[in-house]
């Protein structure tokens, strides 16, 4: 299907739907059954599985006001030979079998959702005058970052699942969520609106490095996620792949912090040389 929305909603309400191809919402359902079954093995056969060099499985369980507690598995090209021998080394073969399935089903996933990235990134490219964007994302494609997510219940309804926070990549395609809660803050007066993420769209958003990227154009969408009456006891499951652009600086977290300590829509307008200054 092709996408009608003029791609300048980009810049100017920080998010952009693009139709499903049927091959890719494929993939994504098939990719999310493998999440949902790793998932339902218990805590301590899923603990057995680490996390290396960016990949792998973390079991967050952060009690802070901003602090993570959730379930997520990552992949990346990159690190596939850290995941593969990651599962090797497995001694529960259940947990291999499943590992294995999910990890495959991430780069299908990969493959089906190349050709509507690269063609997203064109349209950026050539809209917002960044010079040999599409082709800078097509070089980073080793990186590009697929995040499987679980929030478990016992929350309280309008709690924060995932607080509210920019993400240091380039920009977010948000493919799947098992009920909405997700919500941008918009650039103007600074209200939080619904965002769902559809059977027939994914939503994006832009990014930080973009931000950078883009000399202040774009600005990156802050954005979180807020429990309702559902997901404060059934929790929720959802999908997301983070773009972030190998050849260019990166957001300095080591001095700068976590984007989730800072305040909501922080970045709203800052001159564009106090952005080039949070990056290395």
């Amino acid at each position: 299907m092709e996408t009608k929305q003029s791609i300048e909603g980009f810049r100017t309400n920080g998010l952009y739907r693009l139709a499903y191809p049927t091959d890719l919402r494929t993939a994504v359902k098939k990719a999310l059954e493998s999440w949902k079954k790793f998932v339902s093995l218990s805590d301590s056969v899923t603990d057995q599985f680490p996390y290396k060099n960016g990949v792998g499985y973390e079991h967050q369980q952060g009690t802070g006001p901003t602090d993570d507690r959730k379930k997520d598995f990552h992949f990346t090209f990159d690190g596939a030979d850290v995941l593969n021998d990651a599962i090797c080394g497995l001694e529960n073969t259940e947990l291999q079998g499943v590992s294995r399935t999910l990890v495959d089903a991430a780069g299908e996933l990969i493959g089906r959702l190349s050709p509507s990235v690269l063609s997203f990134a064109h349209d950026v490219e050539t809209h917002f005058g960044i010079d040999n964007f599409m082709n800078e994302v097509s070089a980073s494609m080793g990186t590009w970052f697929v995040r499987f997510l679980y929030y478990p219940g016992e929350r309280k309804v309008g709690e924060s699942t995932a607080v509210s926070h920019i993400d240091k990549s380039a920009f977010t395609f948000h493919l799947f969520e098992s009920a909405p809660g997700l919500q941008g803050l918009s650039y103007g007066d600074k209200e939080w609106f619904d965002t769902p993420v559809s059977e027939t769209e994914t939503v994006i958003f832009p990014g930080y490095q973009l931000q950078y990227v883009s000399e202040g154009k774009i600005n990156a969408l802050c954005h979180r996620v807020v429990a309702n009456q559902e997901t404060a006891n059934a929790g929720r499951y959802s999908m997301v792949v983070f773009f972030s652009l190998k050849n260019h600086p990166k957001y300095d977290k080591s001095s700068r912090g976590r984007l989730q300590d800072q305040d909501p829509g922080f970045n709203y307008g800052m001159p564009f040389e106090e952005v080039v200054k949070q990056f290395k």
